[in-house]
């Protein structure tokens, strides 16, 4: 792909992005800085041609509309069922092993289905790649699984640790 190809390709991508972004965020929609997809980062990165971004795109979007919608009232009304589950345990005459249990089983369901639906998409991404794309793209992972680990550990230390609210 020429130079000027490319620039005008990340260019259009850019202002897509951004646009995006900005109506997103004007609507009241809540942005996750550590959650989302850099499309824009990422084709620059990797240098992809226009048949992989669109191809990427395409798996993106896919992966989007098989997410359930953010439900605010959902997950306060979630929180607060879960608060009132913990408070139950913690004043029944006896602890409910059997409860605790069942209860950690379906958290770790839920949270495993996440993780597999996104290995999905990484995967899927990574078929697209060349092989020196592929080596960039585990790097480019690598250093945001680090940059998390160090993240979280500055949490746990400052304190920030909400169980049991």
């Amino acid at each position: 792909m020429k130079t000027a190809t490319k620039i005008l390709a990340t260019l259009a991508l850019s202002s897509s992005l951004v646009i995006g972004g900005a109506m997103a965020m004007g609507s009241g929609e809540r942005h996750f800085a550590g959650g989302g997809f850099k499309m824009e980062r990422m084709a620059k990165k990797l240098e992809l041609t226009e048949a992989q971004t669109t191809k990427i795109q395409a798996l993106v979007d896919a992966h989007k509309e098989q997410r359930p919608e953010f439900d605010k009232e959902a997950m306060k009304a979630k929180r607060k069922q879960m608060k009132a589950d913990y408070v139950a345990l913690m004043n029944a005459p006896e602890f409910d092993e059997a409860a605790v249990r069942a209860k950690m089983a379906e958290r770790a369901d839920k949270h495993a289905e996440r993780k597999i639906s996104k290995m999905k998409l990484k995967h899927s991404i990574y078929q697209v790649l060349n092989e020196e794309q592929r080596e960039q793209y585990l790097a480019m992972m690598n250093k945001k699984k680090h940059k998390m680990k160090k993240r979280m550990k500055k949490r746990m230390k400052h304190g920030h640790d909400h169980e049991g609210e």
